[in-house]
């Protein structure tokens, strides 16, 4: 997450420089709550996917939890009961 980027200034951004060939062809914009970014990685095709990136979105959805907490390492239950209700809501 960054603070103050939000999808108009991001798209600001996108209309300077030069595009090259690993530019991406699509872009989604979820809410960074963990219940919206997992359902939306579980939703995607795996195809559509990089091997590391939905372990990537989860370990930032932890280290965001645990800083919400103050540091409190027991957040990262919350990211984990967001997944499990994402998994049994999609029969996962």
């Amino acid at each position: 997450m960054v603070p103050g980027l939000d999808e108009a200034a991001l798209r600001l951004r996108w209309t300077r420089g030069v595009t090259d060939k690993w530019e991406h062809d699509r872009f989604e914009f979820v809410d960074a709550d963990p219940e919206s970014v997992l359902g939306f990685i579980a939703d995607e095709p795996e195809s559509r996917w990089t091997p590391c990136a939905p372990a990537l979105f989860y370990l930032a959805l932890i280290r965001g939890a645990v800083r919400r907490a103050g540091g409190d390492p027991a957040a990262r239950f919350l990211v984990e009961q967001a997944e499990q209700k994402v998994m049994r809501e999609r029969g996962l």
